[in-house]
Order: C-alpha cells, then sequence, then structure tokens
C-alpha cells in the first residue's frame, strides 16, 4: 500500500467523519427547536388557564363585595389589622 492511498483514505474518512458530526448537529439543533416549540404551547397553555382562573377568582370576589358589603368591610378592616400587626413587630 503506498503512502499516497493512505492519507486519501484518512482525507476520505476525515470528510465522512466531518459530514456525519454536521448532521448530527443539525438534527440535535432540530430536536432542541422542536423542544422549545412545545415547551413554548405548553406554557402558554399553562398561562390560559392561569389567567382564566384568575378572572374567575377576580368575578366571585366582586360578587361577593357588592351581595356583602358590610361583611366584606369587615374582612378587609380584619385583614388589615392582622397586616398592621406583623409589620410593626
Amino acid at each position: 500500500m503506498s503512502s499516497s492511498g493512505s492519507f486519501s483514505d484518512i482525507a476520505g474518512k476525515r470528510d465522512e467523519l466531518k459530514k456525519s458530526a454536521e448532521h448530527l448537529t443539525d438534527e440535535a439543533g432540530a430536536a432542541m427547536r422542536k423542544a422549545a416549540d412545545r415547551a413554548g404551547r405548553k406554557a402558554e397553555a399553562a398561562y390560559d388557564a392561569v389567567s382564566a382562573r384568575a378572572d374567575s377568582a377576580a368575578r366571585y370576589a366582586g360578587r361577593q363585595v357588592r351581595d356583602y358589603p358590610i361583611t366584606s368591610l369587615a374582612v378587609a378592616f380584619a385583614a388589615g389589622a392582622v397586616f398592621a400587626s406583623l409589620i410593626r413587630r
């Protein structure tokens, strides 16, 4: 076997490895983009669910204040007194 044949074999293997590495890099990038996209969709769905629950809770609190104004005032006063006593410590 001649030395020029060995060098061409090594160069061929090097090119083959380079192409394999580029392919793997492309595949890893595609997988990462797909995972990031999936995570983004899940985060958006979670945000929508939490937002809907917060809106529902705010409407409920508004109804309670409107239906029971004296009780709401008493609860707010008590909560304020507890908060003030905690801050003074």
